[in-house]
């Protein structure tokens, strides 16, 4: 995954990531009710750099589960620390390709 703009540091444990993906609005902006997926770390020694590797497959599932079609989407990223989940850096965006099925990240 490319998105420079999600800073972690490689010795960063975390078991699960919720992630918020927002849908674009045909009045631009986009609509206040995420779809949510979680990723799942292995065990406790699971770093965030590992969890990023299942990340577009999670976020595609989601997407192709959804009525939204290809588009550009806002996704937040929440990890889970000490039991509750924290916000984690800035948005980014991504492009979603659904008759492909692909997402590209892209930089704001």
């Amino acid at each position: 995954m490319s998105t420079t703009n999600i800073q972690v540091v490689n010795s960063q444990k975390v078991l699960r990531m919720e992630v918020l993906i927002y849908a674009p609005l045909f009045c631009g902006g986009f609509d206040d009710e995420p779809m949510e997926c979680t990723v799942f770390g292995k065990d406790e020694s699971t770093t965030v750099l590992e969890l990023k590797d299942d990340l577009d497959e999670a976020v595609i599932t989601t997407l192709t589960n959804s009525n939204y079609g290809s588009n550009d989407y806002l996704v937040e990223f929440r990890l889970e620390k000490d039991g509750e989940y924290v916000d984690h850096e800035e948005p980014c965006q991504c492009k979603y390709d659904a008759e492909n099925q692909t997402i590209e990240w892209r930089d704001e």
